[in-house]
């Protein structure tokens, strides 16, 4: 876990070991409701590793344009990214389909912005580390 590589999304940095691949990325915009021409801009990763492990980062400004689909949490622990309080949740039902994923979100007001990172493949332990290489660039969560 020596050799890691740095990524930028949005405000964050995150660092992750070389084994993980960035695959191709995504950036939408969306109307958002209220006055004509109000957007949030999405910026999604992701990154595949051996053993079927998958890391996704979705960065929303000024916020996410939706809700996202029925989830059923099995459990959740505290932890601590790039400053700010949160949790991990652990899934047995994520965006309305039957998934065990670890998924945690963020939230901004300085810049406005939602994040939501999840994985799969990935047991908790890792994704504690993966979360605690990730940095604020821009005092996001100040």
């Amino acid at each position: 876990m020596f050799n890691r590589k740095p990524w930028k999304i949005g405000t964050l940095s995150i660092s992750l070991p070389l084994e993980y691949q960035l695959q191709p990325k995504s950036s939408r915009r969306f109307e958002l409701p209220g006055p004509p021409g109000y957007y949030a801009t999405e910026e999604s990763r992701r990154w595949q590793a051996p053993e079927a492990r998958e890391l996704h980062l979705v960065f929303w400004t000024p916020r996410a344009p939706y809700p996202g689909g029925p989830l059923q949490t099995v459990a959740e622990w505290d932890v601590k990214v790039a400053g700010q309080k949160t949790v991990i949740l652990e899934t047995s039902m994520f965006m309305g389909i039957q998934r065990h994923i670890l998924v945690t979100h963020l939230h901004s007001t300085d810049p406005p912005a939602d994040v939501m990172i999840y994985v799969e493949g990935i047991e908790l332990k890792e994704f504690k580390t993966i979360l605690a290489g990730i940095k604020d660039t821009k005092s996001f969560f100040s």
